[in-house]
């Protein structure tokens, strides 16, 4: 039983955008928040609000069935990937558990899910300290000084987490994989 679902909500000046709904069909407002501003402070498309509150229903979901608060989660996304890729609402209880989402479309939920935390955190939801589980860290202390201008040492590159194998991958959208499990899931021993 779904607990969470993605809706599409028409705004008085004609305006759409669609949003997460929770218990009792009321909006949960960060995620409201969060994809009205995506929408109109963005001016992202319909469509992108749309992928974006389908994903964060499955993660609110998620959430709720190992009964962890959403600010919680990020350390924890190994498991959500496992459960995002075996959950089925449709699904008969006791059944064989088999793969119902393929790594396109995991990768396109932790993607959104990954916006959705930076958007957190920016306005104050989260701590900051949630980005280290999201994202790596590297070192830029190899770089000349005017490349690094005032900061030094650690900062946040635009790399993600591959989470079959837990460690920096290739940037989404460029057509590659992970550069240690190369997408088959183990790292490959250096």
């Amino acid at each position: 039983m779904r607990r969470f679902r993605s809706f599409r909500v028409r705004l008085p000046s004609g305006e759409r955008y669609w949003t997460v709904l929770g218990a009792g069909y009321q909006p949960v407002a960060e995620a409201d928040e969060w994809l009205l501003h995506v929408r109109l402070g963005r001016d992202c498309a319909e469509s992108t609000t749309e992928a974006y509150a389908g994903a964060l229903a499955l993660f609110f979901e998620w959430c709720a069935a190992i009964g962890r608060d959403w600010r919680q989660a990020p350390g924890e996304f190994g498991r959500f990937v496992f459960w995002l890729q075996r959950y089925d609402p449709d699904g008969v209880p006791g059944a064989q558990v088999r793969i119902v989402r393929g790594a396109r479309r995991v990768n396109a939920v932790l993607a959104a899910v990954r916006e959705f935390f930076k958007h957190a955190i920016s306005v104050g939801m989260v701590a900051e300290a949630a980005l280290d589980a999201l994202f790596d860290l590297v070192e830029d202390y190899d770089l000349p000084a005017e490349v690094r201008g005032e900061r030094a040492g650690w900062t946040r590159p635009a790399t993600w987490r591959c989470w079959r194998c837990c460690g920096p991958a290739a940037m989404p959208g460029t057509g590659s994989s992970c550069w240690r499990c190369g997408g088959s899931g183990t790292a490959a021993a250096s």
